[in-house]
């Protein structure tokens, strides 16, 4: 949501075409400087964190990033051809290419060149996929029927899974983590029912190529606080 500068009037979003892997995208545009991603508000939290921890340098805060694939809070138009409602959904090879755009876009601008080193040790791990079970099974394009997803956003209802039709989605989203985060910051997924982590961790961990990353199975609802630094409960998780 933040990060498309709350886009959410209208059916659209201008668009722009870029060059990525090689090959063209068309992405969106969501502000008037022409910015895909507006990253305004993120740094700005992030900035404020900083000046606390060179202020305190004994009581540093570390991040953990959240989130990067939230059915609830991506807009109807990333789905759509031309980033329209109006127009029909893109395949899934088009929603891959939006996908690993979207997250080496992020993980560019706090661990690329851009970033020129200013967040370097900020971050100690980033959430992939928040909220793509209910229950004891996966969240689907069906959850709700009084809820349509032609609306700009929806709670229960997955376009995700609209688009992809399986968990697909989310074994690429960690699959993309990996290949673009910095080997010291953990992909971990964010709240999911433990039983179905269990089933999915070994579909995420056999596309790691190769395993940059530590996987933590620990969702975020278990992280703790310690001595002003904020850690997650690692003496709980399962990394590889």
């Amino acid at each position: 949501d933040a990060l498309f500068n709350y886009q959410i009037d209208g059916n659209s979003v201008p668009t722009k075409t870029i060059t990525f892997e090689g090959e063209e995208l068309q992405v969106p545009v969501v502000n008037d400087a022409g910015d895909s991603l507006d990253f305004s508000r993120a740094d700005a939290m992030a900035d404020k964190i900083l000046e606390w921890n060179n202020a305190h340098p004994d009581q540093k805060i570390r991040i953990r990033g959240h989130v990067l694939v939230w059915h609830s809070q991506t807009q109807e138009w990333f789905f759509h051809e031309n980033y329209d409602i109006t127009k029909p959904y893109v395949n899934k090879e088009t929603m891959n290419r939006r996908l690993e755009w979207f997250i080496s876009s992020v993980f560019n601008h706090y661990f690329g060149e851009a970033a020129n080193g200013k967040y370097d040790g900020l971050f100690y791990g980033w959430d992939v996929v928040n909220e793509a079970v209910i229950g004891n099974t996966y969240r689907t394009d069906k959850v709700s029927a009084a809820e349509s997803l032609s609306e700009i956003r929806h709670g229960n209802n997955s376009s995700w899974w609209h688009v992809y039709e399986s968990n697909e989605f989310i074994i690429n989203a960690f699959k993309y983590a990996n290949k673009y985060a910095p080997a010291n910051v953990e992909v971990l997924p964010s709240v999911m029912n433990v039983s179905l982590i269990l089933i999915l961790f070994p579909n995420i961990f056999f596309t790691y190529e190769p395993h940059q990353n530590p996987i933590s199975l620990l969702p975020t609802s278990c992280c703790f606080g310690d001595a002003g630094t904020l850690q997650c409960g690692r003496f709980l998780s399962s990394t590889v």
